[in-house]
């Protein structure tokens, strides 16, 4: 009885580790999280301490894995088209649930542009939105979208793609640089 006790603890423990790889979260917070929701019994730790350092070993494994496949990363300066922008505001003035916003913006490589963007956001709240844009690179295109929950530095998936970026996947972190100006971050995994 105490052996399949064992075993289904190891179980879960073994699911929950693997679930940590799912979620972004650095590993101190998954193993506070996991010590928050575990008994606290000496095996249970012993367990639980097994299953991080796992994780980390598996995450460790797929970021070598990722790097010799070939990640690509590329770093952009988007500076907004004023004349592009079209704004949908209803409800309240200003962004509030149900409002959108449509704009295009020029990217900038070493002070030279390389290519252009095309994205859409619709709020959901004052401070959050969805949004999905287009990417248009020498050699294709990049699709990328997700939840923007406003601040000055926020990430979204790729998507997809084009030409060279078929079936493209990673993500793109934008930050905000002041006025029209935002620096995007593009890592593609091999």
């Amino acid at each position: 009885m105490r052996r399949r006790w064992k075993r289904r603890a190891l179980w879960a423990a073994l699911l929950l580790g693997a679930a940590l790889l799912a979620i972004p979260a650095t590993v101190a917070q998954a193993t506070a999280a996991l010590g928050a929701h575990i008994e606290r019994s000496s095996i249970m730790r012993k367990l639980v301490l097994l299953c991080v350092a796992i994780v980390t070993a598996l995450a460790a494994l797929g970021a070598a894995v990722a790097s010799a496949s070939g990640t690509e990363t590329m770093a952009f300066i988007a500076v907004g088209d004023a004349k592009s922008e079209v704004r949908v505001d209803v409800g309240k003035k200003g962004e509030s649930p149900g409002d959108s916003v449509f704009f295009a913006e020029r990217l900038l490589e070493n002070g030279k542009k390389v290519g252009r963007t095309e994205i859409t956001c619709a709020f959901y709240s004052e401070t959050a939105g969805r949004c999905f844009g287009t990417l248009r690179l020498p050699g294709g295109t990049i699709e990328a979208g997700g939840s923007e929950l406003g601040g000055k530095s926020f990430s979204v998936a790729v998507l997809g793609g084009t030409g060279k970026y078929a079936d493209a996947t990673g993500a793109v972190r934008i930050t905000q640089l002041g006025g029209m100006r935002a620096r995007y971050e593009v890592e593609l995994a091999g």
